[in-house]
């Protein structure tokens, strides 16, 4: 056989193999990063009022996010939640009375905790601010078109 001949094959067999290499390894690149893509958009969610089965449990998923537990007949109004990487609630609930609602703003003032800091601003324009330590996120609670109606915004930022 030529040398020539053969050193020219081999030459050509391991193009042929590199090749292939780099074709299954820019595979795996793509492959990743789709698998990936995919994971990191199915992790965001978003609910609405009409995602819970119940009033009561609106109520106790709007409690967990303000400085002051809920108690009495409330009405969850309206509910956005929206979570990527962080997360914002907006509600609306109605306390039943305009005296519920002073009486729960009273006690959210005096439960909350407050980190200008982080949370940027102190308590404006008859809104109520606060800091939840436990999930890094700051709250407003304002009062809403009916006396009896508050709106609560909390996101972590």
């Amino acid at each position: 056989m030529n040398p020539t001949t053969d050193t020219s094959v081999r030459r050509k067999r391991r193009w042929r193999q590199l090749s292939f290499v780099c074709g299954i390894v820019t595979l795996g690149g793509f492959a990743t990063v789709i698998i990936g893509a995919i994971a990191f958009s199915n992790a965001s969610t978003s609910l609405t009022r009409k995602d819970f089965a119940s009033n009561a449990k609106a109520v106790e998923f709007v409690s967990a996010h303000l400085p002051a537990p809920l108690t009495g007949a409330i009405a969850v109004r309206t509910l956005t939640y929206e979570s990527f990487t962080d997360w914002h609630l907006d509600a609306v609930i109605d306390l039943g009375t305009a005296q519920a609602a002073d009486d729960y703003l009273e006690s959210a003032k005096k439960k909350r905790h407050l980190n200008p800091e982080y949370c940027g601003t102190t308590d404006i324009g008859g809104s109520i601010y606060y800091f939840l330590s436990n999930v890094s996120a700051c709250g407003a609670i304002s009062r809403r078109g009916g006396a009896s109606e508050l709106r609560v915004e909390c996101y972590t930022r």
